[in-house]
């Protein structure tokens, strides 16, 4: 039986999540914005509703 939160001893889950969103630059590049940094604007639009950034805690 695959173990889930519910069967997993509360001291052994992660207390943190990090999430590596890569690649904005070349993807704006691609998408043809001038400023390459443009991506970043993007990829910050685009994440996940609920999901802190910027040290932000859950």
């Amino acid at each position: 039986m695959p173990e889930t939160a519910e069967t997993i001893a509360p001291h052994l889950l992660p207390r943190h999540v990090g999430m590596v969103m890569d690649g904005n630059r070349r993807w704006a590049k691609k998408a043809g914005f001038s400023n390459p940094g443009a991506g970043h604007d993007v990829g910050a639009d685009r994440r996940p509703a609920g999901t802190p950034h910027d040290g932000d805690r859950l």
